[in-house]
């Protein structure tokens, strides 16, 4: 019996390490009423029409299939292809938080809920953090 006992007292522990390093021990990567500051998505908007517009509509990104695709997934996939990839000149060109402002902002035109606290721009919130969009059944 002890050693059934010492068995379910790992097996917690294992479980309880998983969602801490998961980041589902606590709420506190992510703001309470949802992923986007509309501080952080007008930055966002600003920094799209200063790196982005000149090759890149709102349209594109704006849409069931990019709402499809990103729906759900860690803000940190979305952020680092951005930052690896854009601008097609100068890839990396941005600040990080500059990088997240237009993730964000691009989450907003896809119906994410807003929130009233900023995301920061570390790799662990952005992996911890999930950003539901409107997708239509």
């Amino acid at each position: 019996m002890r050693g059934y006992q010492h068995c379910l007292v790992v097996l917690g522990l294992t479980l309880l390490g998983a969602a801490e390093g998961s980041g589902q021990s606590t709420g506190a990567a992510k703001p309470a009423g949802g992923p986007v500051s509309p501080v952080q998505a007008r930055r966002g908007e600003t920094a799209f029409n200063q790196s982005c517009s000149a090759c890149h509509t709102t349209a594109q990104f704006n849409s069931e299939a990019f709402a499809r695709t990103w729906n759900e997934r860690p803000i940190i996939e979305l952020f680092e292809q951005l930052r690896s990839s854009m601008p097609q000149d100068n890839p990396g060109r941005l600040t990080r938080e500059e990088y997240l402002d237009v993730v964000l902002y691009l989450f907003k035109l896809n119906g994410a809920a807003e929130g009233v606290q900023e995301l920061a721009p570390t790799e662990e919130v952005l992996r911890a953090t999930k950003i539901k969009l409107k997708v239509t059944n």
